[in-house]
Parts: C-alpha cells; structure tokens; sequence
C-alpha cells in the first residue's frame, strides 16, 4: 500500500531519508544493503569514494558517482550511469577483438579486453589526452671532422689531423620538457688508421700525422668511441617515470669514419725534345703536369715546340680508341703506343714505379695549346 504526501519532508539532520539513494562508499556496499525488494531497474545509487564523515556518521566531504541497475536488479547490474557521461563501456564485439587503427590514445593491436568495462570518462580522457612517451630528440654519435675527401698522387706526404665529437644524445619528456642524456659519458677514443691498424688515445679527442704517406686506393681513418650507461629519471606526458627508452641507454660504442683520401697513380702529360718512350724516371721528369685522377676520358691542353708530346697512364686502364684533336679530327695514327712501360717517379716521399702504356706522338710536332681528347 502507498501513501500519497502532498508537501514533502525537511530533515533537520544530514541524514539520508531513502536508504536505496546512498550514498555508499563501494557497490559492495550498496548492494549489501538493498534487498532484493529495494531494487529496481533504473533506480539511482549515489556512490561516494575519498569520503569523510561528521560525528553523526554522515558524509560531509567526497567524490560522488551516479550509479543504476541497468539491465536487471542482480549485483553487478549495478554500474556507473551513463546518462550523464559517466558509466561504463560493455562492448558487445567478440572479446580478444583487436583495435584496428590507433585512435587517441588507443594503439593499434591493442586488445580490446584491456578496456571493456572502463569508465567513460576516462575512456574519453584517453582519446583526446593520449599519453605521450618520452622519446629521443638527439641520437648518441661521434662525428669525425678535419679530412675530407680529396684526391691526391700515391706516395706524397701529407699532414692529417682530425678530431672526434662525442654526443651523447638528448632525451625529451613526454611533455616536451628536457630529460637526460641518453647515454654516460665518453670513456675511450680509438682511432683506426687507413692500414687497419689502432691507436688508442683514451680520453684525447684528436689523432695528428704529420708526414702521412698516401696509398695508391682510399686512406680512410676511423674512431670508435665507448661510452658509459645512461643515468637519470625521464617522464611520460602524464609525469610517471618511464622505461620505454632503456634499451637505448645501455654502455656501448659509436662510430665514424673520416673523408677518403684517394691516392692514383696520375695521368702524365709530358713534351720533351728527345725520346723518353722508354719511361723509368726520364719520362716522370719530362711531364709538364699531371692528372690526379681515375681512368675516364679526357681533354687535355698540349704545348709543345718542335717536341714529342706524351701521355701516359697505369697500363691496367686498357688502350685507347681515339685521339681527337683541336678541330675534332681522329688524329690516333699520328700518335704511337709503347704498352707496359715501368715508370718510376721522383721526389715524392715513397716513389713509385708502375707499368704504364705511353702514347707519344709519331714525330716532334708544335702545339699551341690547345685541346685534344683521349678517349677509351
């Protein structure tokens, strides 16, 4: 049987008046109170957690949630309501169903038991606040500097000198502040010269060589640098202490390799009165300039007076197909090849000798300077 009251109740108390509203400070509690007579589809429980309460037993301070049975009147029908932006999210897919693309917060792959029963607000909490982890903003390397790539003639003396810049990379925090570095310090500097061999110089960042003689092929030098382990705390967005850049802050090593120096055996473009087709040092000594360089045609300048004109190269670079001259006329019979000729040069500080095939005009000839081709 009801009662029907026409003007409502005032309590002077802080005294709940309906037992069934709450609030209560878990579900465990509520549904212990109410019977199974008490409880109705739809009907609204108040939840209250971080509560405190007055002398009375009467909730003064708290966080307040909007539960309902919803669905039936057993216990754990008893969930958050979702009317009002709360509530839970029961997700009728098949459970271990995979999220397809990154959404928010939510990855990619991730499953979707992991959040099947999530409140709503913090499901929405993580869809437009997604959690950015710390990252790496600068890598750990070494840069080695002071030689770059030049061609030079084998066996001439050069200075080298060259220096290793460590960096030990930086990391960022989730929430764009800086964070340690990702590695220690440097502890050893070894440096690998062109002929493989090391030279360990423990902390000192520069390696001189003040009369290096160049190599025929590249002369390249190295560093390797190791380094100790990472130190220091660093963040997710939300200001936990992450772990996810661990692997990348071990002690290890970084390395780099120096510009090439490349040594050849030049090209040699000679004039001289007398017959020097037999090479040795005679023919090094006659050549009025030389082309450091590797095998590919070329278009050279002559000047010559009543003089044989030669041009010579390492003989492993094949002969020649034409000789064309100023005005483009193929002018290859009027020129004699000696194949596999030793030549030796001189004044370098390792001289080197070296079959090459010389090419030298039939007769002596004048040459105003002007340009012939010498093509492969």
């Amino acid at each position: 049987m009801s009662i029907d009251i026409i003007t409502g109740f005032f309590s002077s108390s802080r005294e709940a008046l309906d037992k069934r509203s709450g609030p209560y400070e878990t579900t465990t509690e509520a549904n212990a109170a109410l019977g199974p007579f008490d409880r109705y589809v739809g009907l609204s429980v108040l939840i209250i957690a971080n509560a405190s309460k007055d002398g009375g037993g009467n909730y003064i301070t708290g966080d307040v949630a909007h539960y309902i049975y919803d669905g039936g009147i057993a216990d754990n029908n008893l969930v958050e309501d979702s009317s009002g932006g709360t509530g839970t999210y029961t997700s009728s897919i098949a459970a271990g169903t995979l999220v397809p693309d990154t959404v928010g917060g939510y990855l990619a792959g991730t499953d979707l038991d992991t959040f099947n029963g999530d409140g709503f607000s913090a499901m929405w909490d993580t869809l437009l606040f997604p959690t950015i982890a710390a990252y790496i903003s600068d890598t750990v390397d070494v840069v080695l500097s002071g030689q770059s790539s030049t061609s030079l003639e084998q066996g001439v003396s050069t200075s080298v000198s060259i220096t290793a810049t460590f960096d030990s990379g930086d990391i960022t925090n989730g929430d764009g502040s800086a964070g340690p570095d990702v590695v220690g310090a440097a502890n050893n500097y070894t440096f690998t010269l062109p002929d493989t061999s090391t030279v360990d110089q423990g902390l000192t960042t520069l390696y001189t060589d003040g009369a290096y003689v160049v190599e025929l092929g590249g002369n390249t030098w190295g560093v390797a640098v190791t380094h100790d382990i990472g130190t220091g705390a660093y963040y997710d967005s939300t200001g936990a202490a992450a772990t996810n850049l661990d692997g990348s802050r071990g002690a290890s090593s970084t390395s780099d390799n120096s510009g090439t120096i490349t040594g050849y055996t030049p090209y040699l473009i000679a004039s001289d009165a007398s017959d020097v087709s037999g090479g040795g040092t005679a023919l090094y000594g006659a050549t009025d300039s030389k082309l450091i360089t590797g095998k590919s045609n070329k278009t050279v300048s002559l000047t010559a007076s009543n003089e044989y004109v030669y041009f010579t190269y390492p003989e492993t670079y094949g002969t020649l197909t034409t000789i064309v001259d100023n005005n483009g006329f193929d002018v290859t019979g009027s020129w004699t090849l000696f194949p596999g000729v030793p030549v030796t040069s001189t004044g370098l500080a390792t001289d080197w000798t070296v079959d090459c095939n010389i090419y030298r005009t039939t007769s002596p000839t004048t040459i105003g300077g002007v340009n012939y081709q010498f093509k492969y």
